[in-house]
């Protein structure tokens, strides 16, 4: 993943609250009752519906019940995307025989790369394919979805000598959702686990 950020429709009042999440730092500045992250008002969150990494479809409805964690990444990125999944599964192992009353999920950004095989290959050789749900899906599927959670992609040109490889830049961002389905709060994907741990702790209280 690239440290590039890319931003759509910059008049609308959500693109802006990301734009303050790529420049502030503001892991520990919730109040009391609040969760940790900026604050989404409690916005429906959009629904979709893609293919997870078994072959199965998943809309985020069929969640519902459930607090989410939705975050967008893509398998051929060498460090941050596998660090990011990673801490997905360090907070899932925290919950222990709770977490099945969570879902960590992550929306493909590279269609063209992430097939179903590929998705089940990079979670099941580290051991996430039963703590995270990766959803990829064709270009047109997933651009809706780009879309209504502002997450700018742009697939940057290969560089000389990379034998191909590209890099996908996209949105710094992960959406705390809750059981009833709305955006509670948003957060960077460089997240401490323990603030993501206690935004769900709070969640499964409600």
């Amino acid at each position: 993943m690239t440290g590039s950020t890319v931003f759509r429709r910059p008049g609308d009042w959500r693109t802006l609250l990301l734009l303050l999440v790529t420049v502030l730092l503001f892991a520990g500045c919730s109040r009391d009752g609040q969760l940790v992250g900026l604050d989404l008002e409690s916005t429906p969150a959009p629904d979709f519906k893609l293919t997870d990494h078994n072959g199965n479809p998943v809309a985020l409805s069929d969640l519902r019940g459930k607090p989410v964690v939705l975050t967008f990444l893509y398998t051929s990125c060498a460090d941050t995307c596998p660090l990011i999944t990673n801490k997905l599964a360090q907070v899932h192992d925290e919950f222990g025989e709770r977490a099945r009353e969570i879902a960590f999920v992550i929306v493909s950004v590279d269609p063209q790369r992430d097939t179903v095989e590929r998705a089940r290959e990079y979670l099941s050789e580290r051991g996430w394919q039963d703590k995270v749900v990766y959803l990829t899906g064709k270009q047109a599927e997933l651009e809706p979805v780009w879309k209504d959670y502002h997450m700018g992609v742009i697939k940057m040109p290969p560089e000389k000598g990379a034998g191909g490889y590209y890099e996908v830049a996209h949105q710094d961002a992960l959406y705390v959702i809750d059981k009833a389905g709305r955006e509670r709060a948003l957060m960077r994907q460089d997240f401490a686990p323990a603030d993501l741990a206690r935004n769900l702790q709070a969640l499964l209280r409600e």
